[in-house]
């Protein structure tokens, strides 16, 4: 936690109102619950690079009760499959009581919007470079599903601020 702490307190120093916060993985999960709490209502997306289980595997992890409910301070919450999606919407009807219209949470006074951004990863070029010593070059290309996400998620802002993995541009 100390470490959102500090993420949290670091972006309040420049985060303006009209900037959107994008937040990448498990390890950032409660960024957004810290900025609310210090009065931010910016547009605020989290995206999970990993899969998500279902709930009964959800709900066997220490603290869940305390951690993943805080997902529900994000405007949007992304995953790489339709499944994980699912998942942690089964969890947030399941343990937190919430309903969904379409995969959208009223929490508090916001919208919570789940959903899936697929990305493909391919490989772009492998090749052995037998003058390095044998190393093998691995260059790996992320294309985004031409559908998702919708190009207003990422114009809404002229900034945007990510956790420390830089994959928004997979999305």
């Amino acid at each position: 936690m100390r470490v959102n702490e500090h993420f949290a307190s670091e972006i309040d120093k420049f985060l303006r109102p009209d900037d959107i916060v994008w937040v990448h993985d498990y390890h950032l999960m409660p960024l957004a619950k810290l900025l609310r709490d210090r009065g931010h209502r910016n547009r605020i997306g989290y995206f999970l690079h990993i899969p998500c289980p279902p709930p009964e595997i959800l709900t066997a992890l220490p603290n869940h009760e305390r951690l993943l409910p805080t997902l529900g301070q994000y405007d949007l919450v992304g995953f790489q499959t339709g499944d994980d999606a699912f998942n942690f919407s089964r969890y947030l009807t399941r343990e937190c009581g919430l309903h969904s219209r379409d995969f959208s949470y009223a929490i508090g006074d916001r919208e919570v919007q789940v959903d899936a951004f697929p990305g493909r990863y391919r490989n772009r070029a492998i090749r052995q470079d037998g003058a390095a010593g044998g190393q093998i070059e691995l260059r790996a290309e992320c294309r985004r599903q031409p559908e998702r996400p919708s190009a207003d998620h990422r114009r809404r802002s002229s900034r945007l601020y990510q956790g420390p993995q830089s994959a928004a541009r997979c999305l």
